[in-house]
């Protein structure tokens, strides 16, 4: 069953889940935790807050996906989804700045133990020289407005055209690539300040 709803197009499996099947749904979550797991880490900053963000954004899409009304729409309402949870999320957190910064130090020094493990690299110091520059990315990243930092990861991380952008952001589509505009520049700012390039940005 597993393989025959793999093959399906993600219109076929909202249809099939609202029909009354829930492996529909947990093909969806398979097929998407990877992309919406690597966005939520980028807004939060954190692992440990983007998988509760994952795991209420899933929670959440499980109630109200029969309620989606075009169904080919499905990745953009997933990443609206978590986008609302991610307000909410900022609304009700009493967790610490200083927390943060201790998780993300903890996150770094855990990426660089598995990409040791499992790439049996010559060259240690070039992944450490890397591993160095993507902690510096998310450190900039976060120096953005939350208004400048979504478009910016909608956009180039997640692939979301300016009028999916516009929908899911509740924003005319010309505020939306402004706002991509703005964020590139003050991006390229704070970066510069960090001697990094705009290159980075896609390690």
């Amino acid at each position: 069953m597993h393989e025959a709803l793999s093959s399906n197009t993600d219109e076929q499996l909202v249809t099939r889940y609202t029909e009354g099947c829930d492996e529909a749904f947990n093909e969806i979550v398979e097929r998407w935790r990877q992309p919406l797991h690597q966005f939520a880490l980028r807004l939060t900053g954190n692992p440990d807050d983007a998988s509760e963000l994952l795991q209420r954004t899933f929670i959440k899409a499980y109630q109200k996906l029969g309620t989606l009304d075009q169904k080919n729409r499905l990745k953009a309402w997933l990443f609206q989804v978590l986008m609302n949870q991610f307000r909410d999320f900022q609304r009700n957190s009493s967790r610490e700045k200083v927390k943060r910064e201790a998780m993300q130090a903890e996150a770094v020094h855990q990426s660089q133990t598995v990409n040791y493990s499992s790439q049996n690299s010559e060259n240690p110091e070039s992944n450490l020289q890397q591993l160095q520059r993507k902690k510096l990315l998310r450190e900039a990243m976060e120096q953005l407005s939350e208004e400048q930092r979504s478009v910016l990861l909608l956009k180039e991380f997640q692939g979301l055209s300016f009028p999916e952008i516009a929908e899911l952001l509740n924003i005319p589509e010309n505020t939306a690539k402004s706002r991509l505009y703005y964020s590139f520049k003050a991006l390229a700012g704070i970066l510069a300040s960090m001697q990094l390039n705009k290159e980075d940005l896609y390690p």
